[in-house]
């Protein structure tokens, strides 16, 4: 997740300008936005970052450089009203909408309001609407309380028991298979089983057991469809939705997201089940993501080997002594000859003929090697 959190402890997303998704190249005197992360995300934490961003994408703003009290939000959708209210959480001041500027010649908000206040906002000053009609509509499915039947409708266009209608999004996972193994999404080769991610010591019981951590990826389309009362308003919103799926892929990224891709745009969805007819455009977006799963498991605290020599070329000299080309046993052996580790027993009973199988004695003893060595 971002590394920031709210007055509340709450996890707070960077937005898509903010200078720490960048960082300096000076090898080809470039600034790059920051691709990796460290975090993990899951598909449905995925939804939960789109319907916070989309917040802050809406409450993005741009200062009029003749007018301090000026602003314009270039992503608000809905035309705020004269009397509105918006807070301003950085200087902790409310300010209030004095005149929203409508376009003379095309006849709609130009996106420019004019504010009053005790302190006028800095370019990097946190705002928010305090109404939450201000703001687009996101959900995950769309609700049959949102626009009721004919006969519930309060008789003006547009309305219902349930207030004014708004341009909504809502958003649904159409599919969902396990990570694909190559370039392509969805192909043949696909990553059934989890795969081992990190291992660490268990802090409750570091010396015999461990944590393993494994981790999932799944490919996914994600549906979002954009609703409005006529196909050209449907539309607007479609564009808007996709110009933020752009501007914060980076965004979503860095808080774990593995990829997305923008898959394709389908035909409008009429529905004429409510009073008011309304359009649907659906859009669909790629995303590859990932879940973990904890596992304890036992350390490996005692091994124990047995061997039989067939050739004695090292030179071993037996009662704990080395000599030869056995190099390493001076790392494990202590100045006296004894194991450090453990216990180490080589008993020698003669060699086999390497043509015949008998030992030079005639006899059939053998020369073998026990280990057992204790890991911690």
């Amino acid at each position: 997740m971002g590394v920031f959190t709210d007055e509340y402890g709450q996890k707070k997303l960077e937005d898509f300008d903010d200078v720490y998704l960048e960082w300096y190249d000076p090898r080809h005197n470039l600034t790059r936005v920051r691709m990796l992360s460290g975090e993990v995300a899951s598909v449905e934490d995925f939804l939960d970052y789109v319907q916070i961003l989309l917040v802050k994408y809406q409450n993005h703003f741009t200062i009029n450089g003749l007018s301090e009290w000026t602003l314009m939000f270039p992503y608000l959708v809905i035309q705020p009203e004269q009397g509105d209210q918006i807070f301003n959480k950085t200087k902790d001041e409310v300010y209030i909408v004095e005149h929203v500027n409508i376009d003379p010649y095309r006849g709609f908000w130009d996106k420019w309001v004019r504010l009053s206040g005790i302190t006028p906002p800095d370019k990097t000053d946190e705002l928010m609407w305090i109404s939450a009609e201000r703001y687009v509509k996101f959900m995950l499915a769309y609700p049959l309380s949102e626009a009721k039947p004919i006969t519930e409708a309060s008789g003006r266009l547009g309305d219902t028991k349930g207030g004014k209608w708004k341009s909504t999004v809502t958003a649904r996972i159409s599919r969902r298979e396990p990570h694909s193994i190559g370039r392509v999404p969805f192909g043949d080769r696909k990553q059934i089983k989890s795969r081992p991610h990190e291992t660490f010591r268990d802090p409750n019981d570091e010396l015999r057991y461990s944590i393993e951590v494994h981790m999932q990826m799944y490919d996914n389309l994600v549906d979002f469809s954009c609703w409005d009362r006529d196909p050209l308003h449907a539309l607007q919103l479609t564009n808007w939705l996709e110009t933020f799926m752009e501007l914060y892929t980076g965004t979503l990224k860095y808080n774990g997201i593995n990829e997305i891709l923008y898959w394709d745009r389908r035909d409008s969805e009429p529905n004429e089940r409510w009073r008011d007819d309304i359009i649907g455009i659906r859009t669909r977006y790629f995303v590859r993501d990932q879940t973990i799963r904890a596992y304890r498991k036992r350390n490996l605290t005692r091994l124990r080997l047995r061997m039989r020599v067939a050739k004695n070329a090292l030179g071993i000299t037996y009662g704990g002594l080395h000599t030869g080309d056995l190099l390493w046993f001076g790392r494990v052996h202590d100045d006296t000859g004894g194991y450090l580790y453990g216990t180490f027993e080589v008993e020698d009973h003669g060699f086999r003929n390497p043509v015949t199988g008998i030992p030079p004695d005639g006899s059939y003893i053998r020369q073998e090697s026990q280990l057992d060595t204790k890991l911690y």
